[in-house]
């Protein structure tokens, strides 16, 4: 199958320039890292949701068109319903693309990868501790830039070799699980919002910040 991105990057829209240089940094860190490995890029929302942006028809192509998704997790992705549809279709995505791997298929090596950048590690959703993640909650803007901090690096290091596997094994599918990304839809609020309650437990709806 054809892959256009190397990975899909999701996150909560916030104020100020925090959120705006980890993003920056992050994705310039991993397009770094990257390179030796493969030539697709790194995708992520930099319009936001401007006038004229055509949410539902870009998000799910490039999302379908990803070999993985890295989840930028703060407090407010799990209130923003928009991050919630991005998670479940990338959750459909990767059963649909195991289904097809079979015997092939490593469940040690998820498509969704989250980095935790604001978030209590004792008070994650399900959703995301039933992952392995990467914890950048020490970033701040006085930080070391991502690039040249030896600890922060070594994470990136991790997540490129991640996403070069992940890669590797789509790539010697036959049979592109969606077949066509241009006709593909992100799920509806409901689904998503079902999606991300533990079963048996009940939970106010999220708003529709992003």
């Amino acid at each position: 199958m054809m892959i256009k991105n190397a990975c899909f990057i999701s996150y909560a829209h916030g104020q100020g320039d925090f959120l705006k240089t980890f993003l920056e940094q992050l994705t310039q860190a991993l397009k770094n890292y990257l390179g030796p490995y493969l030539s697709e890029d790194v995708w992520y929302d930099t319009k936001g949701l401007a006038a004229g942006f055509d949410y539902d028809r870009v998000f799910p192509k490039e999302i379908c068109n990803s070999a993985c998704m890295i989840v930028v997790f703060t407090p407010k992705y799990e209130s923003s319903l928009y991050c919630l549809r991005e998670f479940l279709a990338m959750e459909t995505i990767e059963k649909k693309r195991v289904q097809l791997l079979g015997a092939n298929y490593d469940s040690a090596h998820r498509m969704i990868i989250p980095v935790l950048l604001r978030a209590s590690q004792d008070g994650l959703p399900h959703k995301i501790k039933e992952i392995h993640y990467i914890d950048f909650s020490k970033f701040t803007l006085a930080s070391l830039e991502i690039s040249r901090n030896v600890e922060y690096i070594e994470e990136i290091e991790k997540i490129a070799r991640e996403i070069y596997y992940i890669y590797r094994s789509l790539n010697n599918l036959k049979t592109d699980p969606l077949r066509d990304c241009d006709s593909y839809h992100l799920p509806s609020d409901d689904e998503a919002k079902r999606s991300w309650i533990p079963s048996g437990t009940t939970s106010p709806f999220p708003g529709r910040r992003r």
